[in-house]
């Protein structure tokens, strides 16, 4: 379970799959903090099991690009 720190407050607990989630759909940045206790905050590129596989491709490579977009939609509920 994380917690998440945004600029307006600290949101969660959530499960890693979920914030991962959120990561891919940009929900969450990069520089955003997690922390699994509330206390210790972590920078989400410093924690590597939250970032989604597809993201540590080659965001220049075409296919790379086109999968991520794929999983983008697929993830986003908003768009059923």
């Amino acid at each position: 379970m994380w917690y998440i720190r945004f600029n307006k407050g600290v949101k969660g607990p959530y499960p890693a799959g979920l914030v991962s989630r959120y990561i891919l759909l940009g929900r969450v940045k990069e520089t955003d903090e997690v922390s699994s206790d509330g206390k210790q905050w972590l920078i989400v590129k410093d924690v590597p099991e939250l970032i989604p596989q597809i993201l540590k491709g080659d965001l220049n490579d075409p296919m790379v690009k086109e999968r991520l977009e794929a999983a983008r939609r697929w993830a986003d509920e908003r768009s059923l």
